[in-house]
C-alpha cells in the first residue's frame, strides 16, 4: 500500500470530500441517524455541505489521504469555529473499506503539525456522535480526552453528541510517523 497525504485543490475538493462523507455515514451512522434520512436526503446535504464550506469565508484546511493515487480518506480542520475549544476538526473520513489500516492516525498526526507549525498552542477538539463506538475507541486510543456531552438534533435526527480535546498537539503530531506532505 502506498500511502500518500496532499492538500487537493479546491476545485477537486468538494467532489472528493463529498464521496468521502458518504460512504463514511452511510458505513457508520446506520442505527444512530435514520435509514431514510441518510438514504435519501443526506447525499445531496453533504455535496451541498461541501459546495458551501469551501467558499465560505470560514477557514479551512483539507488534508487528502490517497492509496494509489485513489483518495482514501480526509481530515477538514476549521480552526476558527469554535475557538473556545482550540482549533476544531471539522471532519475526519475513511473509505469504510480500507480503515484499520492508520489512515486516520496519518491524518491526525498530520493535522496536529500542521497546527503547530502554525505557531499555534491551543488543543484540538472534535465532536461525534456519542453511539459511534469505533470513532470514539480510536480517538481514545489516540489521545483525546472526553471534555462535553450534549444532545444534538442532526437534520430531525436526534442524537447524543460527545466532544474529544487533544491538549497535547506535540503527541498527537508524534503518533506515526508521517509520510511527507506534497504542495
Amino acid at each position: 500500500m502506498s500511502l500518500t497525504l496532499s492538500r487537493p485543490t479546491l476545485a477537486d475538493c468538494a467532489m472528493i470530500c463529498a464521496d468521502l462523507h458518504i460512504a463514511s455515514w452511510n458505513s457508520a451512522y446506520r442505527g444512530i441517524l435514520a435509514d431514510t434520512w441518510l438514504d435519501e436526503e443526506m447525499p445531496e446535504n453533504r455535496r451541498q455541505h461541501w459546495r458551501a464550506a469551501l467558499v465560505s469565508d470560514q477557514p479551512r484546511h483539507v488534508i487528502l489521504a490517497n492509496i494509489n493515487g485513489v483518495p482514501a480518506g480526509f481530515l477538514c480542520l476549521a480552526p476558527k469555529m469554535e475557538p473556545e475549544w482550540g482549533g476544531y476538526i471539522d471532519n475526519l473520513h475513511v473509505r469504510p473499506d480500507v480503515k484499520g489500516q492508520g489512515i486516520g492516525r496519518r491524518l491526525m498526526a498530520e493535522c496536529a503539525k500542521d497546527w503547530l507549525a502554525r505557531g499555534e498552542t491551543q488543543p484540538l477538539h472534535l465532536g461525534v456522535f456519542a453511539n459511534n463506538a469505533p470513532a470514539r475507541a480510536f480517538y481514545e486510543r489516540i489521545g483525546g480526552k472526553l471534555v462535553a456531552e450534549w444532545d444534538e438534533d442532526f437534520y430531525g435526527n436526534p442524537a447524543k453528541a460527545v466532544r474529544y480535546q487533544w491538549q497535547d498537539v506535540h503527541a498527537l503530531s508524534a503518533s506515526c510517523d508521517v509520510a511527507s506532505v506534497s504542495p
